[in-house]
């Protein structure tokens, strides 16, 4: 109140400085500052009448409208209240503080408004996050087939280009024909372990798997969603010994081969993407090569009843060994996934995705 009454009869202190326009009150009442502003000084605003408070004539009203103390200190100073009965908020915009008269109900949120809030924000997150996941995922896993199809593409070329066609090679039938004393089949995998050995001479080759080591560590899995097998182990028997047709290039990708028949075979890509399982049509994708080169499955000019094809190898609901084996060229050439979700509306005559 001393430093009010020395304000209104200007002593005791210099001058009235200047004040800022930004300075701007509601209501009726008057507030100083005792937050520690970055000017060293304090703020006095009032909205009653200069008659009413400083015994001064209406003419000199503005004189009024802001004042400020540039000398006063803020540690000095007390909030002085005109109107109790009044709601009071003072805020000047651009200060680093926003002062409030006592009489004013300050807003804060309770702890079960909080808690509400947290538990209505949960549960947004938990129903939108998976799909946004997903669809980061299908998008990632887009770009990576384009890409490792180039790849496989460039380096099939150049193999051919230097050796001949596969044709010419004399490789024998993964599928002998024969069986064993037990009379389990025996395999013949020399034309995968041939191709590979010739093909990573144009790929950047990060790993070789080992004979009796876990290749891959994931299951296998059917666009079905039936487990194919287990972790994807070389055996150590010599009638499965394939080890040198399975690698993984720099970018993470898994390459494989499947069976060699009638001079054409398949690579299989397994994309370091989602699911540490390799699941078929969704990280795991095939691509035959014959001597015209490497393609992918499900082409259009695919026989609609092989299982190669996109009409019965890139359905979910197909339940079969080759579910999944005929989505990468639907990948590929129309860039999504979308026979995940809406298989049933996709034809390579038809729609091309869920969004037509």
């Amino acid at each position: 109140m001393e430093m009010m009454k020395k304000l209104r009869n200007g002593g005791g202190a210099s001058p009235l400085g200047r004040c800022s326009n930004d300075f701007k009150v509601a209501r009726r009442g008057i507030c100083l500052f005792d937050d520690a502003l970055t000017s060293g000084s304090a703020m006095v605003s009032k909205t009653y009448s200069p008659s009413e408070m400083y015994g001064v004539g209406e003419k000199n009203s503005k004189d009024f409208e802001n004042i400020c103390h540039p000398e006063a200190k803020p540690k000095d100073l007390k909030r002085f209240f005109a109107d109790a009965q009044n709601d009071v908020k003072c805020h000047c915009e651009g200060a680093t503080h926003v002062g409030m008269c006592d009489n004013v109900r300050r807003c804060a949120f309770t702890l079960a408004e909080v808690l509400i809030t947290l538990a209505i924000i949960g549960v947004v997150a938990a129903m939108t996050i998976p799909t946004l996941i997903a669809d980061y995922q299908e998008k990632q896993t887009v770009s990576q087939l384009t890409k490792v199809y180039a790849t496989l593409t460039s380096a099939y070329q150049m193999m051919q280009a230097e050796y001949g066609p596969i044709t010419t090679w004399g490789m024998k039938n993964t599928n002998t024909g024969e069986v064993d004393e037990e009379g389990n089949p025996i395999y013949d995998f020399s034309a995968q372990n041939l191709i590979a050995e010739r093909l990573k001479k144009y790929l950047k080759v990060a790993k070789v798997c080992e004979v009796g080591k876990v290749c891959h560590p994931g299951a296998w899995y059917t666009l079905d969603g039936v487990k194919r097998s287990e972790a994807n182990k070389v055996a150590e028997n010599t009638s499965d010994n394939s080890v040198e047709s399975r690698f993984f290039l720099q970018d993470g990708t898994h390459i494989q081969f499947g069976w060699f028949s009638g001079s054409r075979g398949s690579i299989i890509a397994v994309l370091p993407v989602g699911s540490k399982d390799m699941i078929s049509g969704k990280n795991l994708f095939y691509f035959k090569m014959d001597d015209k080169g490497l393609r992918p499955y499900g082409l259009k000019e695919e026989d609609i009843n092989s299982t190669s094809s996109f009409e019965r190898g890139c359905d979910p609901a197909y339940v079969n060994v080759a579910s999944g084996q005929g989505c990468a060229a639907w990948v590929i050439y129309n860039k999504n996934l979308d026979y995940l979700h809406c298989r049933e509306e996709l034809s390579w005559d038809g729609k091309h995705s869920c969004d037509e």
